[in-house]
């Protein structure tokens, strides 16, 4: 974690020295930030799993179809 790349106006591909801590943490993935892609997929997957759909075991299907 010396160096930091990122992206600029006309295909600038920019590399920025980095003078900080150079312990690497336990999850990197802490330190940056979703893109709204991933947002999005996350956002698509808690509308998903709101959704509860009704499990019966055989017992319980037996004593319905029979009312």
């Amino acid at each position: 974690m010396r160096y930091l790349y990122s992206v600029g106006p006309g295909n600038g591909i920019y590399r920025w020295a980095f003078f900080g801590d150079r312990n690497m943490p336990e999850d990197i993935s802490q330190l940056y930030e979703k893109t709204q892609s991933e947002l999005n997929k996350e956002i698509e997957k808690e509308n998903s799993e709101e959704v509860a759909i009704p499990t019966f075991d055989q017992q319980d299907l037996l004593k319905y179809s029979e009312q």
